[in-house]
């Protein structure tokens, strides 16, 4: 029995907002001819689409010189790349037939902030007695971001968005605070 080649991706943790991690999951028909390895991206916030290639059975990692953010020549000049709504499409020949289309919500700012907030509960200095009221706004911020990927996963990149700068309010406001 001959199987078709399926094309499939997922985005893997680079743990740095710096990059994005592609890994294809794909299955190649060994028997036919595989060629044109295709990666489209638009990255929120910019209408066009950035086309590369992509290592098949492998590990792409995209920053901001790759996706047209940037144009540095040294590697530390790259910049964090945007959070927001990612659409990302692998393709290979014939390109109407083979490929994997996926809209991901990025959190990667956001969650650094999170973690900046959490250590606003100054842990160092006393472990019993940080705010209960910053503590709660820590929860519901991290049930938002949750909220956001949960959206993403059900199409619902209205309600991830707006998720996501209730997060972002609550965040910035924890981290404002001069108390």
């Amino acid at each position: 029995m001959l199987r078709n080649t399926y094309i499939d991706f997922q985005i893997i943790e680079t743990n740095t907002c710096q990059t994005l991690g592609i890994v294809d999951t794909s299955y190649y028909n060994p028997d036919a001819e595989n060629s044109g390895f295709v990666l489209q991206v638009i990255v929120p916030g910019y209408d066009e689409v950035r086309e590369l290639n992509y290592y098949p059975s492998g590990v792409t990692i995209l920053n901001s010189n790759l996706l047209s953010i940037t144009n540095v020549s040294n590697y530390d000049d790259v910049v964090d790349l945007p959070d927001g709504v990612y659409t990302i499409k692998l393709s290979v020949c014939p390109y109407d037939l083979y490929f994997m289309e996926k809209s991901v919500y990025r959190t990667c700012k956001l969650d650094c902030k999170y973690s900046k907030a959490v250590l606003e509960l100054d842990f160092e200095t006393c472990t019993d007695c940080f705010s209960v009221e910053k503590v709660k706004k820590l929860q519901k911020a991290k049930i938002y971001i949750e909220g956001v990927k949960a959206n993403m996963i059900n199409n619902n990149m209205k309600m991830a968005s707006k998720l996501y700068s209730k997060a972002d309010s609550l965040l910035q406001n924890i981290l404002d605070c001069d108390c």
